[in-house]
């Protein structure tokens, strides 16, 4: 009797994974289909136009971008200057672009901290 158990028990385990084959090969066709209609030409268009139609996203972009390579050419005007040497002007250059590297990589929490610092002055008053 032991042995018709398990033979029960392992064709019952065979049909449940192939009923689980079965269905993750759907879920793959299913997933497939969708990748390979999401690299049509046309629906790439359509996602480049969208992330582009969201004003919010540039608008953040513009400014932090802006504010970094603006404190990149004061930092480098404040440290080193309008000066005619070669090496000063190279060093300026690096540090001009590491503050702008530095400022465009941190520019949320540089924002944070400034609203938490002019709202600490603001209350303060």
């Amino acid at each position: 009797m032991k042995k018709l158990n398990s033979i029960d028990a392992l064709q019952e385990s065979i049909l449940l994974l192939e009923l689980k084959q079965a269905n993750e090969k759907r879920l793959l066709k299913e997933q497939f289909k969708t990748t390979c209609d999401s690299f049509r030409p046309i629906n790439l268009m359509k996602n480049g136009l969208n992330n582009l139609a969201d004003p919010s996203d540039v608008d953040n972009d513009i400014v932090g971008t802006s504010l970094s390579l603006i404190a990149g050419y004061l930092s480098r005007k404040i440290v080193f200057g309008s000066s005619k040497d070669g090496y000063k002007k190279v060093f300026g250059n690096l540090v001009q672009a590491g503050v702008t590297n530095f400022i465009s990589n941190n520019s949320e929490n540089i924002k944070n901290y400034v609203m938490r610092l002019l709202a600490n002055v603001l209350r303060k008053k």
